[in-house]
């Protein structure tokens, strides 16, 4: 018999089922979400084909000023440069992004030839280089050997060593392109211990090439003496050493007067010196009025 315990025992009442409902299978969410989608589509390949439309393509570079560069490496970098899309969506040869600061500074360090250029842009397709190159100064070379005598630079006598590695220098002391080995005097040559790191460095500051301007002309107009060629040696910053086209060195300061240092190598030569010049072999103007010198004769 059934007692009220029985008839609420929750094992034998039975819950009727509940229905559930079926959603669409485009319920408005996401319906919205595929249209959304739809319209980023449509609007990105919109938008990029818009951008690559050639309308807006630069298809001309002008380039003006060269001398030594040859225009057709500046238009082949260029070239180079403008082809293909920025993070897969932005030609880079679109006019309208094209930026000319990031052009003339990728132009500087490409080609360390040139000392000042201004690119601008003409819509719809022309692109202009106008560029001012470097003019040479001098010949600066690295040598590492030294003078156990003098503690200077020089070439090695072994055949067998590398050749000196040479760079032209412009006035601002920047080496902008390799260079031969050249002795003369019809470009200074500055031989050093020093070496150049990469094409488009300075490697000498403007003082220092005022000062040897200075050296030159004073010395060719007061001693009478043409200065082709300076020293350098790292271990002796100060220091200088003229190499005069008779084949003599002069040591000076590098910060000292010109005119009088030359003032007292002249009064030295046409003293002391006098007719035995063609056996000088250095004289030492670093300390004033006191002057050493050393002749190859031993006198």
């Amino acid at each position: 018999m059934a007692t009220d315990r029985d008839y609420w025992n929750s094992a034998k009442v039975i819950y009727p089922r509940r229905r559930r409902s079926r959603r669409g299978l485009l319920n408005k969410r996401r319906l919205w979400a595929i249209l959304a989608l739809a319209s980023f589509c449509a609007a990105y390949l919109g938008l990029y084909a818009v951008l690559h439309l050639r309308s807006f393509r630069i298809t001309e570079i002008h380039i003006q000023g060269t001398e030594s560069l040859d225009p057709a490496s500046i238009h082949t970098y260029l070239d180079t440069a403008l082809a293909g899309d920025r993070w897969h969506f932005l030609p880079r040869s679109n006019i309208l992004f094209f930026s000319v600061n990031a052009a003339e500074n990728s132009l500087k360090k490409e080609f360390p030839e040139i000392a000042s250029v201004i690119v601008s842009k003409t819509l719809p397709h022309t692109v202009a280089v106008q560029l001012v190159e470097r003019q040479i100064w001098a010949v600066y070379c690295y040598l590492s050997h030294t003078d156990t005598a003098t503690d200077t630079p020089i070439a090695s006598e072994n055949q067998n060593d590398a050749l000196p590695d040479c760079y032209y220098l412009d006035h601002d002391g920047v080496a902008f392109s390799h260079a031969p080995s050249v002795l003369g005097s019809l470009i200074v040559r500055i031989d050093s211990d020093a070496p150049v790191r990469e094409l488009g460095a300075v490697v000498l500051d403007v003082g220092a090439i005022d000062a040897f301007g200075s050296y030159q002309k004073n010395f060719s107009t007061i001693a009478d003496i043409e200065v082709i060629e300076f020293r350098l040696n790292q271990n002796a910053p100060k220091d200088v050493w003229l190499r005069a086209s008779d084949g003599f060195d002069v040591i000076v300061t590098k910060d000292d007067d010109a005119a009088r240092v030359a003032g007292v190598v002249k009064t030295v030569i046409n003293q002391k010196i006098k007719g035995d010049r063609k056996n000088l072999l250095y004289i030492d103007a670093r300390f004033g009025n006191k002057v050493f010198y050393k002749l190859a004769n031993g006198k």
